[in-house]
């Protein structure tokens, strides 16, 4: 099971809903990533797990799940905001996911 946390910068107050980094649900693998065409911080898909009973042909691998981009930028927890360089100071809980 994946959560999810909002991640805030103190210096920008960027905001995003994320998990944080790798991260696992009952049937995908996901990492957070920072969308250089959307420029925002998303969860994106990088694999499927054994036994998933999604399709692989319908799932997008590697993509931004709003524009469809691909990610080639990878975002954990401790890197400094994605937009200014800021300290990501404050992780809020949302929900667990998967």
């Amino acid at each position: 099971m994946g959560t999810l946390y909002k991640y805030t910068c103190c210096q920008c107050h960027y905001s995003a809903n994320i998990s944080g980094g790798e991260d696992l649900g009952f049937e995908i693998y996901t990492q957070t990533g920072f969308c250089t065409s959307c420029q925002t911080l998303v969860d994106y898909v990088t694999a499927l797990r054994p036994g998933s009973s999604l399709d692989p042909e319908k799932t997008d691998v590697g993509v931004c799940k709003n524009c469809n981009s691909e990610i080639t930028l990878n975002w954990n927890e401790g890197d400094g905001c994605p937009l200014c360089g800021g300290e990501m100071c404050d992780r809020t809980f949302i929900m667990d996911w998967d």
